[in-house]
């Protein structure tokens, strides 16, 4: 479960994320600008007010953040679940997010 979530940055982005049906997790990567802090989460599935079991932000500033959610208590269940990126403090410098899907 995660412990702590940015406050007042006012830019989080939702993404609702559909996986194949044998996937075993899900991985996701942000990239920051020069200054950001990229900050990760996976949902225990897509209905609203789900906890989120998998954080990532301990990288810092100018690091990439990676997160790996299993298809588990400790991630998400069945094949569809949220992730919210956004950053530990507001910065506004570009983030890349990408997703990779992992299978049987």
């Amino acid at each position: 479960m995660c412990k702590t979530f940015p406050k007042g940055t006012a830019r989080d982005v939702v993404y609702h994320v559909k996986l194949p049906s044998d996937t075993k997790g899900l991985e996701v990567s942000v990239d920051a600008a020069t200054g950001g802090n990229p900050f990760v989460a996976v949902l225990e599935d897509p209905s609203c007010g789900q906890p989120a079991n998998a954080c990532s932000d301990l990288n810092g500033p100018n690091a990439c953040e990676v997160l790996f959610a299993p298809r588990s208590g400790y991630g998400f269940f069945g094949t569809s679940t949220f992730v919210v990126v956004s950053e530990v403090s507001t910065t506004g410098v570009s983030l890349t997010t990408r997703f990779r899907s992992v299978g049987p």
